[in-house]
C-alpha cells in the first residue's frame, strides 16, 4: 500500500473519530463561540492524542523495547513447563533478543505516518485552544 493511502484514511479516521465527539457535544446545535471552540478543541485533541500514542507504541514494539517481558514470558511458559521436557540448556536474554532481531529481519515496521496524523490534530487543536481564550 502506497504510503500517501496510509496517510489519507489515517486522517479519515482521525477526522471520524472528531466528528462523532462533535456531535456527541452537541456542536451542531450550540452557538455560543465559547463552547463552540471548547468542543473543538476537544475533539481534536482526543484523537491527536491516541494517534501519537499509538504511533510511539508501535515505535518502540518495533525496536525491541519489549523484549525483556517477551523473554520473561518466554522462559515462564518453555523453561518452567512442567508437562514439557525440560531444556537443559536454557536460552539466554542475549541469545533471545539475537534470535528475535534474526526472525524480525528487515521486517521491523513503523508507523510514521500515525504519529505525524496526530501531531497535525493535535496542532488543530492547540489553534482551537487559543482562540477559545482569546473569546473568553
Amino acid at each position: 500500500m502506497k504510503l500517501w493511502i496510509k496517510y489519507l484514511i489515517t486522517l479519515a479516521i482521525g477526522l471520524l473519530f472528531a466528528g462523532t465527539l462533535c456531535i456527541t457535544n452537541g456542536l451542531v446545535t450550540e452557538t455560543d463561540p465559547v463552547k463552540v471552540y471548547k468542543v473543538l478543541a476537544d475533539a481534536f485533541t482526543v484523537p491527536g492524542a491516541l494517534l501519537v500514542c499509538v504511533g510511539l507504541l508501535q515505535f518502540c514494539v518495533s525496536h525491541g523495547a519489549f523484549y525483556g517481558i517477551q523473554y520473561v514470558i518466554h522462559s515462564l511458559l518453555v523453561n518452567h513447563n512442567w508437562s514439557r521436557t525440560r531444556f537443559k540448556d536454557k536460552e539466554t536474554y542475549t541469545e533471545y533478543v539475537e534470535s528475535k532481531k534474526a526472525k524480525a529481519g528487515d521486517k521491523a515496521t513503523t508507523s510514521p505516518y500515525l504519529f505525524f496524523v496526530g501531531l497535525l490534530f493535535i496542532a488543530i487543536s492547540i489553534i482551537f485552544i487559543v482562540a477559545y481564550h482569546n473569546v473568553q
